[in-house]
């Protein structure tokens, strides 16, 4: 009974102890002292099942029922939490406690099925626990546990015993056997080889070699694998002769496999060869070049010629006398190497080492192109380029020159930006234009002029523009004294302006501001406009951040566009508008300065914008519209840097430039949209028209001057803004918004623009209902502004009657509604519409009723004559509704019937 009570409280223990870990594995923080309790307690539930493993019987089948659901529970919860552990502080303390938490789960699993060892089933029970102890392993070699691998491999040796043992006495076949026990040993070797008993490893290694022949891939890998860890530890600590052993038991058992490597198996076999031939250089390559060589002859159909293996036999090469004798025997190693499919970012390097190498009777310029264009270009990376693009150019550097030699490298150099549209960097830039200038040099010497030119001009490509090399000044000169000493003036010039550009797109400004004001000193004496300019863009369209504080930029743009406008505009193409209107857009640019609280004095920004404004207004009939935009939005970026202090008059005039900019940028961008065929761009255009009207709106009803004429003219402006508004949210399908837009035009009391609106309402393909309510809104606010004028209000009534019908009858119905309360209004009011455009408005609606009859439409038939016969009595004292009854009365109904 007390054994009883003793073995209940022991399975309550291991419970809560279950439960505590699974808690505490499910959590995803937890402090170290928290672990450390976790861990005492996990090594508390060790202890205890490793006693009760010994005598499964004291355990009650109830209890060993629970133990298992817990175990099951447990171990799931492990699996999941090792696969996402993270990078926390605590990690190596949370995967400590996740794998003896799993070897714990292990534990109970085989407390609970140990009785099952004794019966029909024992070989399948065992087969199954020792899969768990090796799984439980895998983890824990993975993660270099060696107490938990320790306890795991323990038990798994009483499994494996037995399955032998069973094997031996009952002679039975079972397929899982072999791959188990090569786990098994290789996991004992890893055991064995961290404990520093290479005696036991040795013997482990043994008693795996009778089955290595019946293994399947994934065993034959993890085998390999542990060998390899193993031989390259000692050779790591230089036993050189041990681990060379341990390497080539594993070269051995993967070369003997005949299936198809996996990624994984293959970059093993290519690790294992690497180092043992590593090692043997170590020890004496010469000595065992022959083994080398046999071994590769082994390896490289397997791998597929793979350039590790390549780089390997090319260096037996080099130590024996056959290089001396097979020249061409190098140049197809390389070849197969450089085109290897398997060359990577990381093997890229070896090849570049023997290409050097390769003699004089063998140029590796092609296979340098193919390296270039087939393995380094699709990388994107800039540094491998430029190096691989480094060795081809030093490679023609080393060569006889001739002219179709350096334009191969000029094709090489552009197809190379082409193709990753970005600047070198910094170190193989410079590199390559030293290898240029060297090249330059030698050809000025022999007075070639122009291949010089040739040469200096690749010197400044964009690839090579990514740094600040003083070697851009050297070509810019070495071309203009190339011109010179050719009496090339015109293209001295050009040569001079080619030659800016080049050194203004280096982006650190700080390594060329001198040069460049040098430069702007001297076309100033000869009075070259055009290279001046070239060289004040230089200045100013540098970045923000390399602009020195010494660089008045205001200045500077100023004077650039003075410059622009000093020369003949009729005798330019539009280029040249595009630079002057390019420099107000480079104003706009540079005042973002003032977020680092270097902004533009009001002075200077008074005089970008008004010329800004003054310039759109005066090339608004000559320029494209997208040209007075950016002008016009130019304008409202210099209003947005004027700092919140400025006087109250001065607020004035910005709120004024800032209406009047948006008013451009409405209208230009509404002729845009007029214009373009393409309906996405014209859908843009006219939302930008909606957008910049709203903006106008909203500065107009919050601006402080009212009453004078200026203030005036912005209103009439915003009245012409409102009709554009209409057209756009017609184009965009805003129909919700038509009676808002006829709304804002009613302060205004003009009809000139709702009479705009209406000629757009009556060319529109608009719903029926909407045209119909947005018509009769702008007759109604029309006839408020003229006063009543009841004979236009008729012929209004009239047009507008003759539009809805044929679109929608409903609309038309209820249209004819309103005709009759206003003839009927009119009447009590004693103003007297139209009688002709009454009449036919009869006439019209009697006749529309006849065609509904002639089609067999009855209910609307009576619907429209009774309307038309309502009118009616409202001319000649009822004379003609009369006549209408009459005729209605002729008309023969099924329903009468």
């Amino acid at each position: 009974m007390e054994h009883s009570h003793s073995n209940g409280l022991k399975t309550r223990d291991l419970i809560e102890i279950s439960t505590l870990l699974q808690t505490a594995l499910s959590s995803q923080s937890c402090n170290d002292d928290g672990l450390d309790l976790y861990l005492s307690r996990v090594e508390t539930g060790l202890r205890a099942v490793n006693l009760w493993t010994s005598a499964p019987t004291v355990v009650t089948s109830c209890s060993l029922r629970k133990l298992q659901v817990q175990g099951q529970v447990l171990w799931n919860m492990c699996v999941r939490r090792r696969r996402n552990l993270t990078d926390e502080p605590s990690r190596c303390k949370v995967q400590k406690l996740v794998l003896r938490s799993w070897i714990l789960a292990f534990l109970l699993f085989e407390l609970c099925r140990s009785r099952a060892m004794a019966s029909e089933i024992a070989v399948a029970e065992a087969e199954y626990l020792l899969g768990l102890a090796l799984t439980v392993t895998t983890a824990s070699v993975n993660d270099s546990e060696l107490g938990v691998a320790k306890l795991a491999m323990q038990r798994g040796a009483v499994y494996v015993n037995y399955l032998e043992s069973a094997s031996d006495a009952w002679n039975f076949d079972s397929r899982r056997m072999p791959p188990l026990q090569a786990a098994y040993y290789s996991f004992r070797i890893w055991v064995s080889w961290r404990e520093d008993r290479l005696d036991v490893a040795e013997h482990m290694f043994c008693k795996a070699d009778p089955f290595r022949r019946g293994l399947d891939d994934i065993a034959v890998e993890n085998l390999a694998y542990i060998l390899h860890y193993v031989g390259l530890d000692l050779v790591s600590k230089r036993n050189l002769d041990s681990g060379m052993k341990w390497l080539n038991r594993g070269f051995r058992l993967l070369s003997a496999a005949t299936c198809t490597f996996s990624p994984k198996a293959e970059h093993l076999y290519l690790a294992i060869c690497n180092d043992l031939i590593e090692a043997m250089r170590r020890r004496n390559l010469l000595e065992n070049a022959e083994e080398i060589q046999s071994m590769l002859n082994l390896a490289l159909p397997k791998t597929g010629h793979h350039p590790v293996l390549l780089h390997c036999q090319l260096m037996v090469m080099d130590i024996t006398e056959e290089l001396d004798r097979s020249e061409k025997g190098r140049l197809n190693l390389v070849q197969r190497m450089v085109s290897s499919p398997e060359l990577s970012e990381s093997t890229l390097y070896l090849s570049f080492y023997h290409l050097l190498r390769l003699g004089d009777t063998c140029s590796p310029s092609d296979l340098l192109d193919e390296l270039l264009f087939r393995h380094a270009v699709p990388t994107e990376n800039v540094t491998l380029v430029g190096k691989v693009l480094f060795l081809r150019m030093w490679i023609e550097l080393r060569m006889v020159y001739n002219h179709e030699g350096g334009r191969i490298i000029g094709d090489v150099v552009e197809k190379v930006y082409q193709s990753i549209r970005t600047q070198l960097s910094w170190a193989e830039a410079e590199a390559c234009q030293a290898v240029i200038w060297k090249r330059t040099e030698q050809l000025f010497a022999e007075e070639r002029y122009e291949t010089v030119e040739f040469w200096c001009r690749l010197g400044l490509e964009p690839l090579f523009r990514g740094n600040h090399s003083a070697l851009f000044g050297r070509f810019a000169r070495r071309l203009i004294i190339c011109a010179i000493k050719r009496n090339d003036v015109q293209s001295d010039h050009e040569l001079g302006r080619e030659s800016l550009k080049a050194i203004a797109s280096i982006k650190d400004m700080r390594h060329i501001e001198d040069v460049l004001y040098a430069c702007c000193s001297e076309v100033k004496s000869f009075e070259d406009k055009l290279c001046a300019l070239e060289v004040l863009k230089a200045l100013y369209e540098q970045p923000t951040k390399y602009l020195p504080d010494a660089i008045n930029v205001p200045t500077l743009l100023r004077c650039a566009i003075r410059l622009m406008q000093a020369f003949d505009m009729d005798h330019h193409h539009e280029g040249t508008r595009n630079d002057e209107e390019s420099h107000f857009a480079a104003a706009k640019y540079a005042t973002s300065r003032s977020e680092t609280g270097k902004a533009f004095p009001i002075t200077e920004l008074d005089w970008f914008r008004k010329n800004a404004y003054n310039l759109a207004v005066l090339k608004s009939h000559e320029w494209r519209e997208k040209h007075i935009i950016r002008l016009a939005s130019t304008c409202i970026s210099l209003t947005s840097c004027y700092p919140s202090t400025i006087p109250a008059h001065q607020a004035d005039e910005l709120a004024t430039t800032l209406l009047r900019s948006h008013f451009i940028i409405s209208a230009f961008h509404l002729a845009q949209a007029r214009n373009s065929v393409d309906p996405p761009k014209r859908h843009h255009f006219y939302s930008e028209v909606r957008h910049h009207t709203a903006e106008y709106r909203k500065i107009l009803h919050t601006s402080t001057q009212t009453g004078n004429a200026a203030h005036q003219d912005l209103k009439s402006k915003l009245a012409t803004l409102l009709v554009y508004d209409f057209e756009a949210a017609m184009a965009l399908s805003h129909t919700e918004d038509l009676e808002i837009i006829i709304q804002f035009v009613k302060p205004h009391k003009d009809a000139l623009p709702l009479k705009a609106m209406a000629d757009m309402l009556l060319r529109s393909p608009l719903p029926a209902k909407v045209f119909a309510a947005a018509l009769e809104t702008i007759i109604r606010e029309i006839h408020i502004f003229e006063r009543f004028d009841a004979r236009k209000l008729c012929r209004q009534v009239r047009i507008m009657f003759q539009t809805v019908l044929p679109i929608s009858d409903a609309a038309a119905l209820q249209l004819f509604g309103r005709i009759i309360q206003i003839t009927h209004e009119s009447r009590m009011a004693g103003a007297s519409l139209s009688r002709l455009d009454l009449e036919w408005i009869v006439a019209t609606a009697f006749n529309h009723a006849i065609d509904f009859y002639a089609r067999g439409q009855e209910t609307a038939c009576r619907v429209w004559a009774v309307k038309a016969i309502e009118l009616a009595g409202h001319l000649d004292e009822g004379a003609l509704a009369q006549f209408l009854r009459d005729r209605f009365a002729q008309l023969r109904f099924e329903q009468d019937e």
